[in-house]
């Protein structure tokens, strides 16, 4: 729907199948989505139950998949700084080597979008933490490689969008970036900024396409188009508010945090980014915007600068308790670990509650991989992963699977075939997990 140079646009309709000749298509093809969530500092082993910091996971255990003891050995230097080369091999599976600058193997969701890519508006989007972009060096390694667990076929870096707003208007609203972290044209940042500050929703600009879209929809299709555009101008409301309860004294308007170059995102508390960014991904996938995408909760060693859980009653940074730097260490840890996972429990139930074409949710059709690059002791192995959904029924959700001293790599391709590849290996894969899939 389009209308005073915006465009929006719609999710997923019975309809357009029929508009489409897609029907017989449907029965037999799901519309999967992938998503990859990734967490710094890795997680307390003997908290890693569902009585400790899984317990909001409880009553959506018949979603999850428990996967333990898997390795990513390429994350294995014979140097220090692990912190970058795990974030880097997380979704890669291959170190970088810092000699060639900020440059590392593609990454599977990268493969997944070149792949399937062609059949969405964004073959990917790439979401990230709420403080911003660092330079400098740590052992020889640029920074930057802490900043994005996304490579491109071209060896170079995929940017995440920070700001919860842009990466609306980007998804929604059909706003395109120019470059980095600009938001937009000066045009498209205008319009932006004045919507924000005369307080009007972008549903107001298609209102005509939106009426006659509704008058040519049967009844289950009326119910899912309101549903869609309730949710977002809910969202609207939820970032205007935010940013103005943030931004009291400020002399800068809402729309402000929308002007290029600047450092998205600063005005929101950790959880709130993660929660304003989780409806953004759920949007994304409700109107089929995309059906790749990552997110990093944070950085490779958390916000190193500011203690980003002092909300929480901790009053050092999450790199530092990692390291034992106090002596109330694991307690410390254990309560991040939940809290992150209560984050993660807002995405996926948003994910759940939200019906797709076929009548499933859209929880139902995805895979959800949740985890970090590392071990609580910056080791390689036994690392702490998580598998939400059931990727159109082909998972075998509500199961806990033990793969001990098996790649990283086994289960990216795992999740590549079930998007519906039919590539045989992955950087060090060397199999698939059958035992997960019905």
């Amino acid at each position: 729907m389009r209308g005073s140079g915006v465009s929006l646009a719609l999710p997923m309709l019975s309809a357009m199948l029929y508009n489409r000749k897609l029907r017989s298509q449907n029965n037999s093809e799901k519309k999967l989505r992938y998503l990859a969530i990734f967490v710094p500092n890795g997680m307390i082993n003997d908290g890693w139950n569902f009585n400790e910091s899984l317990s909001p996971l409880d009553d959506m255990r018949s979603q999850i998949i428990r996967v333990n003891d898997l390795r990513n050995r390429s994350a294995k230097l014979d140097r220090p700084c692990d912190h970058m080369a795990h974030t880097a091999a997380y979704l890669s599976s291959v170190s970088p080597d810092p000699r060639n600058g900020v440059k590392n193997s593609i990454s599977i969701d990268q493969v997944m979008a070149n792949n399937f890519g062609n059949k969405t508006a964004l073959p990917s989007i790439q979401l990230g933490p709420n403080n911003h972009f660092i330079s400098g060096t740590s052992l020889g390694y640029s920074r930057a490689f802490s900043q994005s667990i996304s490579w491109g076929s071209n060896q170079n870096q995929k940017v995440p969008i920070l700001n919860p707003a842009q990466a609306f208007d980007r998804i929604v609203a059909n706003v395109t970036p120019s470059s980095g972290q600009s938001l937009a044209s000066p045009a498209q940042l205008e319009e932006i900024t004045r919507r924000f500050e005369l307080k009007k929703s972008i549903l107001d600009y298609v209102k005509e396409d939106t009426q006659s879209v509704r008058s040519r929809l049967g009844r289950s299709d009326k119910g899912k188009l309101e549903e869609y555009l309730a949710s977002i101008r809910d969202f609207e409301l939820k970032i205007q508010n935010t940013y103005e309860t943030e931004s009291a004294g400020i002399e800068q308007p809402v729309g402000a945090v929308c002007q290029p170059g600047s450092r998205p995102g600063s005005n929101l508390r950790y959880d709130q980014h993660i929660k304003a960014m989780a409806d953004v991904l759920t949007l994304a996938f409700q109107c089929d915007a995309t059906r790749v995408a990552t997110m990093m909760f944070n950085r490779s060693q958390g916000n190193v600068n500011n203690l980003e859980f002092q909300y929480l009653g901790l009053n050092d940074t999450h790199h530092h308790y990692q390291h034992y730097e106090q002596p109330n260490w694991k307690s410390a840890l254990k309560k991040i670990d939940r809290h992150n996972i209560e984050l993660f429990r807002y995405l996926i139930g948003n994910l759940n509650e939200k019906k797709d074409i076929d009548g499933s949710s859209l929880l139902d059709n995805s895979f959800v991989l949740y985890g970090s690059g590392m071990n609580q002791g910056h080791g390689y192995n036994q690392l702490p992963i998580l598998v939400a959904g059931k990727a159109g029924g082909r998972l075998k959700a509500g199961n806990t699977f033990s793969f001990r001293d098996k790649p990283l790599a086994n289960l990216h391709l795992t999740a590549l075939q079930l998007m519906g590849s039919s590539r045989n290996s992955f950087a060090n894969s060397n199999g698939t997990f059958s035992e997960m899939l019905t």
